[in-house]
């Protein structure tokens, strides 16, 4: 070695270091477990507060959203909050006013085979399969009752009876 008295010096500085990590991770290791719960203090103070008297609330600080004050009658009760009335309506279902319930659609078995694209003329065909029969349809077109609204890549857009559905590859 070329440089024996750095040696000397390093050598124990590495082992005191590695000395006080030891030291720290046995002392963590042998701490007693206490589940997160803190130790109960020995004797517990009772604080009590008393109110010094009725809350008062006083609303007559600027409104936020609007950025005025609210002006307060002779009586000293403040206006109405609200620049327009507001009405207040309760949800309440009664037989006369609930709608009838929806008719479920049977939809007929689709699957969505493939698709044709012309690349002149920009034209998408989509190859379904309805019920077992193949049909090729554009956009807008009719199958079986089944009206195509849109053709993509991965999925095609149907209506049968009112209800949009997108069935995909």
């Amino acid at each position: 070695m070329k440089n024996k008295k750095l040696m000397y010096v390093l050598l124990p500085a590495v082992v005191v270091v590695w000395g006080l990590i030891l030291f720290r991770l046995m002392d963590a290791l042998n701490e007693p477990e206490t589940d997160g719960i803190p130790p109960a203090p020995a004797a517990t103070k009772q604080a009590t507060f008393a109110m010094p008297g009725p809350v008062v609330l006083h609303p007559d600080y600027r409104d936020p959203f609007l950025g005025n004050t609210p002006a307060i009658d002779p009586a000293g009760n403040a206006a109405p909050r609200f620049s327009r009335p507001v009405r207040v309506t309760a949800m309440v279902p009664t037989p006369a006013n609930t709608p009838p319930a929806p008719v479920a659609v049977v939809w007929p078995a689709v699957q969505y085979v493939g698709l044709i694209h012309n690349g002149t003329s920009q034209a998408r065909v989509a190859l379904l399969r309805i019920n077992g029969k193949s049909h090729m349809t554009g956009q807008g077109s009719q199958a079986d009752g089944i009206t195509v609204k849109a053709i993509a890549r991965d999925s095609v857009g149907l209506l049968f009876g009112g209800e949009l559905k997108y069935v995909r590859k």
